[in-house]
């Protein structure tokens, strides 16, 4: 057996020897013969499964439950969005993240040197 060697030269070996045989007559047409057909779902049929799986218990509560543990833990983070903001420019969550973020970062220095920046 021939020593493989490590790195491309080993690879480029290795596909040189590497067997290829060829595919029997039967086998393209039995592979055709034996995949199962997909049907295609319409765009209604999407949107018809999508509603449903809003609308079902376990979605509903895991959005409502999401909703409420976001809100308590902005509320711990010292986060409190301008709702009328955000909604007339969505961007505002990202600005308000960011002063958020600075405010967290800068208070453990503020004490230490004892003001503000």
């Amino acid at each position: 057996m021939p020593r493989i060697n490590v790195g491309i030269e080993g690879c480029s070996y290795l596909a040189e020897t590497f067997p290829a045989y060829e595919a029997p007559q039967w086998l393209p047409s039995r592979i055709v013969a034996n995949t199962p057909r997909i049907a295609r779902e319409s765009w209604i049929e999407t949107l018809r499964l999508a509603w449903q799986w809003l609308i079902e218990p376990r979605t509903a509560m895991a959005v409502f439950t999401a909703t409420l543990v976001l809100g308590w833990l902005g509320s711990l983070a010292g986060i409190s969005p301008d709702w009328s903001a955000i909604v007339r420019n969505p961007s505002v969550v990202y600005y308000e993240g960011e002063a958020a973020v600075n405010r967290r970062m800068t208070e453990p220095f503020a004490r230490i040197i004892g003001r503000r920046w």
